[in-house]
């Protein structure tokens, strides 16, 4: 969900709607089966990958402050105004008393995953954490590898000191958890960014092709065994994580690749979006079921394959309702505050 300049790399931008499809479908719960613990086990950490592909790093401590302070508008006042409409939504919806929405207020203001009212929310006070992280680490070491080994360490050891994640405003613990995934996005970004492609169609071919398609058999045993199932048992907690975190990266690999070969513009849109899908999954969520039983019509899902449909419709609904509101939204703010400019920049930069 971070932003970059230069142009717009669209299989990432599939690669996000796969993301956020993989969250729909998660958030749906035991209803998808196998699903459900199997989207769980890579696609937040999916998303803080992508999200350090664009980061841009702060060379100076101004720099670092600046990036903190930008951050904070684009992550926070977004997370602040989508709890606000939720919130909004949960009342009317459930006819809520006062001290429960000013309760829901307090966790929405403290951001703590598993607790936050709009539950999708979490990941995004979580993720400015982790820029803050990732800055302040940036401006005193300076080094891409050695912050990536630092954070790596931090998450191996995650039994040793996240016995209560989450527990902590803002989500500070879960922020330094899912700091390695953030940090690899950032060492590798050039060549995932700049060179996939090149590798793809050059003399690479062969090796990435097979690396490929390893990646997708592993992909479908993990559906029907596990993701994590043949390391349960490593004795030592820190080395299990350490085989965890590039199992997990390893998983990424068939949605890159899927993302790579899609070319379909309402996808690229949705994915360009995150934000806004990642804001509004559970307000649709809670609209649609109630319009439908508006018409006498009861929502009921009772296998994975209804489950992905579903998440099907609701994105398919999000791209012809509130992702055109939100681009006719955005295309008539810039066109009156002059910025002639606006077109072109959000056509051509992420």
């Amino acid at each position: 969900m971070e932003k970059s300049s230069g142009p717009r790399i669209e299989w990432i931008d599939n690669l996000k709607f796969i993301g956020m499809f993989y969250i729909y479908l998660g958030h749906l719960g035991a209803v998808g089966d196998k699903l459900y613990p199997f989207v769980f086990s890579f696609h937040v950490p999916l998303f803080f990958f992508m999200s350090g592909l664009f980061y841009n790093r702060s060379s100076d401590l101004a720099a670092g402050l600046q990036k903190i302070i930008k951050s904070f508008i684009k992550i926070i006042i977004p997370y602040a105004v989508f709890s606000v409409i939720g919130i909004a939504v949960y009342a009317l919806k459930w006819n809520l008393p006062p001290e429960r929405l000013h309760d829901m207020l307090i966790k929405a203001a403290m951001g703590i995953r598993n607790q936050v009212p709009i539950t999708s929310l979490w990941f995004l006070p979580c993720l400015f954490m982790v820029i803050v992280y990732y800055t302040v680490a940036n401006v005193l070491i300076k080094n891409a590898f050695y912050i990536f080994i630092i954070s790596l360490v931090a998450y191996c050891l995650t039994p040793v000191w996240a016995t209560k994640m989450p527990s902590m405003i803002f989500n500070v613990d879960s922020a330094l958890h899912y700091l390695s995934y953030f940090s690899f996005g950032v060492l590798v970004s050039n060549k995932v960014k700049k060179e996939w492609s090149v590798a793809y169609e050059g003399k690479m071919r062969g090796l990435i092709t097979f690396i490929v398609m390893l990646s997708f058999a592993y992909f479908a045993y993990s559906y029907q065994y596990g993701t994590f199932s043949k390391f349960k048992g490593v004795q030592s907690p820190e080395l299990r994580y350490l085989i965890y975190f590039f199992v997990t990266c390893f998983m990424f690999l068939p949605s890159i690749a899927l993302a790579y070969f899609i070319n379909i513009k309402a996808i690229r849109d949705l994915g360009r979006n995150s934000l806004v899908l990642c804001g509004t999954e559970q307000i649709l969520k809670v609209m649609v079921p109630t319009i439908l039983l508006a018409f006498g019509v009861k929502l009921q899902l009772k296998d994975p394959l209804q489950a992905v449909l579903y998440t099907s419709i609701l994105m398919t609904i999000s791209y012809f309702t509130i992702i055109k509101i939100y681009s006719s939204f955005s295309i008539r703010k810039h066109t009156v505050s002059g910025d002639s400019d606006f077109l072109v920049k959000d056509k051509n930069q992420s």
